[in-house]
């Protein structure tokens, strides 16, 4: 919410969480990412960034167009959102999940609508944010995305967790060299 709390405790796996605001430490990016069209790029990721940072100090101009560096939306920052094609959407809909630079970071379908040197590109910058510590849970359906980037995975089958762990744990189960080979075994196997 845009409010302060001004009391309550927040627990996570039984354990209570000790965060000022738990905004700044979680990004999210939707599979279906909406922002206002009438905003310029500038003024969408300006508006999240003070969401999540400091009340007292807002963010800079330059950390605006550095936030959108990151994903290859620095030269669109005046663009208007309804201007944007899918792909710069969801660049876009990327920068506002990196606001206030969250150590965690819920990503559902992330390179949705962007063309291959796009998917590429995001990817290569999901891995450097990996290198420098963030977690990230990822949700695809390119399981040749999720085999490059992901250390641990689950595999949903009907809406059922039907295997968690390592990416090489699940190849060894299966005695496959890909990941989508293993998933079609691991449907096959849990639908017959």
């Amino acid at each position: 919410g845009f409010l302060s709390p001004t009391q309550g405790e927040i627990f996570f796996a039984g354990e209570r969480l000790k965060v000022a605001d738990p905004r700044k430490m979680i990004g999210y990016l939707p599979e279906s990412f909406q922002a206002n069209p009438n905003l310029t790029v500038y003024e969408y990721i300006k508006f999240q960034c003070d969401l999540v940072g400091n009340k007292k100090v807002s963010v800079t101009r330059s950390e605006i167009i550095e936030l959108l560096k990151l994903v290859g939306m620095d030269k669109f920052y005046r663009r208007r959102i309804s201007d944007l094609s899918k792909g710069m959407g969801q660049r876009l809909g990327l920068a506002q999940a990196f606001a206030g630079n969250p150590e965690f970071l819920i990503l559902d379908e992330p390179t949705s609508g962007l063309d291959p040197i796009g998917k590429t590109e995001i990817i290569e910058f999901l891995l450097e944010m990996k290198k420098k510590g963030k977690t990230i849970f990822f949700c695809s359906h390119i399981l040749s995305e999720v085999e490059r980037l992901c250390d641990r995975i689950g595999i949903l089958v009907e809406g059922k967790l039907k295997f968690i762990g390592s990416v090489n744990e699940f190849l060894k189960k299966w005695e496959v060299e890909y990941l989508e080979d293993g998933f079609k075994r691991e449907v096959q196997c849990k639908t017959s």
